[in-house]
């Protein structure tokens, strides 16, 4: 998101909110021109000039209106169809859903058309696709990464996985789910277990494919029992499979995240 926007040859600053989507324009004088009210998927209009703002003592605190169709981060608004352009499909505000199914098939979640897991104040969208989760629904893993902090900067996959798989996937396999899901030359980061662990893992393998920064973990990933992936990969306190221990991470000896380079 711009800092600032010039409309009609004037300057004016752009005020955004926790996820960077845009609430307010004011001008050099600090006086609104432009306010878009926080709402359940961003149905409510914007407002401008007097039909939305408040007045100070010593007189009123809004600009001449100006029009600015930015929306969430990623969302161009149409004026004509009343629909925001996210990319890869067109968001219905009035219905908080794409009116086109996920591109990414089913590896998007089993809701295609939904937005954000219908929870647009926690989380952004903005190439219309959702996260990259493998997990399935019913995987005590699945809501972790649905929880999980969007990063616009790269694309990341939610996982199980192994040095030499994710879910069951191999290197190719897993760059074709890339290309789907639009990453183009964006960095990957894989949220999966031993991905980058050893020599020739698949993390290290799919940067030299896609050639991108990719990152991987050494060991293993954990999600928290508020649903929340754990920041720092680690190791299991037992190594033994049967032990209960082995399902409990050794936060005494974190792992850590690797981050693969092409060679030129």
């Amino acid at each position: 998101m711009p800092i600032a926007a010039e409309i009609n040859g004037r300057l004016y600053a752009i005020h955004t909110d926790h996820l960077n989507t845009p609430r307010r324009l004011t001008n050099q004088q600090g006086q609104v021109a432009w306010q878009w009210l926080i709402s359940g998927f961003g149905e409510v209009r914007p407002t401008t000039g007097d039909r939305g703002y408040g007045q100070t003592v010593s007189g009123p605190s809004y600009a001449q209106a100006v029009k600015f169709d930015l929306r969430y981060p990623g969302q161009v608004f149409d004026e004509e169809t009343g629909l925001s352009y996210n990319l890869h499909r067109y968001y219905d505000a009035a219905t908080g859903r794409y009116i086109q199914a996920d591109p990414i098939g089913l590896d998007g979640g089993w809701n295609r058309f939904g937005y954000v897991s219908s929870n647009p104040i926690s989380w952004t969208d903005p190439t219309g696709l959702k996260k990259i989760i493998l997990f399935h629904p019913s995987d005590p893993n699945y809501q972790g990464a649905v929880n999980a902090l969007d990063d616009p900067s790269m694309c990341t996959v939610y996982s199980h996985g192994s040095r030499a798989s994710v879910n069951g996937r191999g290197v190719k396999e897993l760059n074709n789910i890339l290309d789907e899901n639009g990453c183009g030359v964006l960095p990957v980061k894989i949220d999966a277990c031993y991905t980058g662990s050893g020599i020739n893992s698949i993390g290290e393998q799919l940067s030299s494919l896609r050639r991108v920064p990719v990152t991987a973990p050494d060991t293993n990933t954990w999600t928290t029992w508020f649903d929340k992936p754990m920041e720092n990969p680690y190791p299991p306190i037992s190594k033994d499979p049967a032990s209960i221990f082995h399902q409990v991470p050794n936060i005494l000896s974190p792992g850590g995240w690797v981050t693969f380079r092409p060679v030129k």
